[in-house]
């Protein structure tokens, strides 16, 4: 630190910049080895030659969030991996990342700057997904006449799956 801290009534009185070097020390000092976050993607953006999102978790309605640093080299090998797993990157898709926590002082944010994916985690979250189609097209289908099932009860043409939702498309 460039400068001595100040404590007043013994705690600690920092400027930001100190008490930004602290925090990216503390957090060096506990995940020095790197660590796996998982989460959804949202929020992928592609500014070549980068990728930034964040991942989100939302659990009985307590949603936490952290910011996803891709960069350049990393990006082509996590994109590699996918691709052979028939995987695409893109907004909600279910991924564990591997990478270095840091406290981005210019920005205030807390960042994972990403090195790794697991694909066996994201493609268990597909092949979930996929397991699932069968029971949902058994679900009713709620809408206008052309949305609904036909009166035979037949099978939708395509079923198209986007973003987790799973919508019947009885149009050819």
């Amino acid at each position: 630190m460039a400068a001595e801290v100040e404590f007043i009534n013994g705690v600690p009185s920092f400027s930001v910049g100190q008490f930004t070097e602290v925090l990216n020390h503390v957090l060096k000092a506990s995940f020095d080895e790197g660590v796996w976050v998982e989460g959804e993607i949202q929020g992928l953006r592609k500014p070549n030659p980068h990728a930034y999102f964040t991942l989100i978790e939302n659990i009985d309605g307590v949603k936490a969030q952290l910011n996803i640093n891709l960069f350049a080299g990393p990006l082509r090998n996590v994109q590699a991996k996918l691709r052979q797993q028939g995987i695409e990157l893109k907004d909600g898709l279910k991924v564990r990342l591997f990478g270095r926590v840091e406290y981005y002082g210019p920005f205030g944010k807390l960042n994972l700057i990403a090195t790794d994916v697991d694909t066996q985690f994201s493609a268990g979250d597909v092949a979930a997904g996929l397991q699932a189609l069968p029971f949902l097209l058994r679900l009713p289908v709620s809408g206008s006449p052309a949305t609904r099932p036909s009166a035979a009860g037949t099978a939708p043409d395509r079923v198209l799956v986007h973003c987790g939702r799973v919508c019947r498309d009885t149009e050819g």
